[in-house]
């Protein structure tokens, strides 16, 4: 494991240690004493000549965003496997469901960091538009439940006929 890898979540590396972990300091020395690498982030480009063939990569890949790294990885010839792309029994993606969970309640976060900034009246106009979008918004669902309930009501009619 690198050094200090965790160490932004509050996990130092003698409690790696405890349970049996190496610390290594450098990328360097991990890529050349392991044959499994486990990672959070894509590979950077920092870390493409790491990689030879008997590595075996656990990562988020992200390759349809980035041909460059996608033909990097290739030449490599390691075999990488993408935490995006691993299914569930029910064809679910379990790895990928958190991070669909994260980002959703972020964009949250980051809007409403917009909104509050100290923008003087282009706060309220955003405020605005808004409240304009979202009372047209509840117009359109409530036209479309209106023509659905319609046509519930016509089918009703035309069973009751049968």
């Amino acid at each position: 494991m690198e050094k200090n890898a965790a160490a932004g979540i509050g996990i130092n590396d003698q409690q790696y240690e405890e349970v049996g972990a190496v610390i290594l300091s450098t990328p360097e020395d991990i890529f050349n004493h392991s044959d499994l690498i486990i990672k959070v982030k894509e590979p950077q480009p920092s870390e493409i000549a790491l990689f030879k063939p008997h590595h075996i990569v656990y990562t988020y890949l992200h390759l349809a965003a980035d041909k460059a790294l996608t033909e990097a990885l290739i030449k490599t010839e390691a075999t990488f496997i993408a935490y995006e792309t691993i299914t569930g029994k029910n064809n679910s993606l379990p790895l990928l469901k958190p991070m669909s969970e994260i980002a959703g309640k972020v964009a949250v976060q980051i809007g409403a960091n917009y909104l509050q900034k100290n923008n003087g009246e282009k706060v309220f106009y955003w405020v605005e538009l808004l409240e304009f979008y979202l009372e047209k918004l509840l117009l359109l669902v409530q036209e479309c439940l209106d023509r659905a309930l319609l046509k519930l009501q016509l089918a009703w009619v035309q069973i009751s006929q049968l």
